[in-house]
């Protein structure tokens, strides 16, 4: 079979001569890391909701396995959340909608693998879940959104979700966490090596 590509010159599909395509590059290679390597956003969602989420929150950085945070800035204990992020210089996300593919097509690293909200996981067996999903990570950038809280009889009768939440941050702060990234060799990291390379356009690893 013959094609004709824009130039007017013809091309055989079936041509030995022909170059095989250049695979992809990653977001986890635009961020200056081998391809093979799996690089993962651990993200807190929902900081400022309530004080036993921004607590567990925080606990999740400071002594789990999580990197970063989104703060939604309209919730009731917003204020705390600053209160406590105050000169601990974590990552911090306001959401807003990636718009991923127009990233992409810029060169710019996004998210190359499913992303994964950890309301969508069952909350029986979860820490066999997650330890089964850091085992099976995929090469390049993942992203989880997890939802921990200390999952206190106050956030009973207001958060239906509590129970996500509190196996979430269980999960998160465990030595079993910890273990399993070591032991995987899944490298952990925020959003502000993305927001340098978004800036930079180029590779924002620390050397």
């Amino acid at each position: 079979m013959r094609e004709r590509i824009r130039t007017g010159h013809s091309y055989d599909m079936n041509s030995h001569d022909a170059e095989p395509a250049t695979p992809p590059v990653s977001s986890g290679e635009l961020l200056g890391f081998p391809p093979e390597a799996r690089v993962l956003i651990v993200n807190c969602d929902d900081l400022g909701m309530h004080e036993a989420v921004n607590v567990a929150v925080i606990d999740s950085i400071e002594q789990g396995i999580a990197a970063s945070c989104s703060l939604m800035t309209p919730c009731p204990a917003a204020h705390h959340a600053l209160r406590l992020l105050d000169d601990r210089g974590h990552a911090v996300r306001v959401w807003l909608q990636p718009g991923r593919q127009r990233m992409r097509d810029q060169g710019l690293p996004v998210v190359d693998n499913p992303f994964l909200d950890s309301f969508s996981l069952a909350v029986q067996d979860k820490a066999l879940t997650y330890s089964r999903l850091l085992r099976d990570l995929p090469a390049g950038l993942s992203e989880w959104a997890v939802h921990p809280s200390l999952g206190t009889q106050e956030t009973h009768a207001i958060d239906s979700g509590w129970l996500v939440r509190r196996t979430d941050y269980e999960f998160l702060t465990s030595a079993a966490a910890r273990e399993l990234l070591r032991d995987q060799e899944i490298i952990v990291i925020d959003y502000r090596l993305i927001q340098r390379a978004w800036t930079g356009g180029t590779s924002a690893r620390p050397h």
